[in-house]
């Protein structure tokens, strides 16, 4: 099952912590590694929020917040993956990144993650669960 980009963006809006109106402030705290910052800057990005909209820079801000532990933003990375939004379409990442946020509570997370390894095949989910654990390992890092 995916989740509708509408959809997504009402339940982001609702629970970010930052306004949409102060694009300096928080673009500031992104660029000091606020995770918190770099995911509502991704969101500003992906939805054209007081910036034009452009998957690319959403991709690489929600990457940034995913690699620290960032529930929400690895929630979002997963999305990203799954639907091809900034980065190439690809299943395992997409499900990588669903079953990180999983973990840490992201409440639709589990069903995703549970949709996609339905959609893979054998051999791609046991390479999704190596990079689980590779991942694992580094802290998030260098998991794309």
């Amino acid at each position: 099952m995916k989740i509708s980009k509408a959809l997504l963006f009402f339940a982001v809006l609702f629970f970010s912590n930052y306004t949409f109106a102060d694009y300096k402030a928080v673009l500031k705290k992104a660029k000091q590694g606020d995770p918190k910052a770099q995911y509502s800057l991704a969101i500003m990005y992906q939805f054209g929020k007081g910036v034009p909209e452009d998957d690319r820079k959403a991709f690489k801000w929600t990457q940034l917040a995913a690699m620290q532990g960032y529930p929400k933003a690895q929630n979002n990375l997963g999305y990203m993956y799954d639907v091809g939004e900034g980065v190439a379409q690809n299943n395992m990442r997409a499900y990588v990144w669903k079953y990180f946020a999983a973990a840490q509570g992201e409440l639709d997370a589990a069903e995703h993650r549970d949709d996609l390894a339905k959609q893979m095949s054998k051999q791609q989910l046991k390479e999704a669960k190596k990079m689980i654990r590779e991942c694992k390992a580094r802290s998030y890092k260098y998991c794309y």
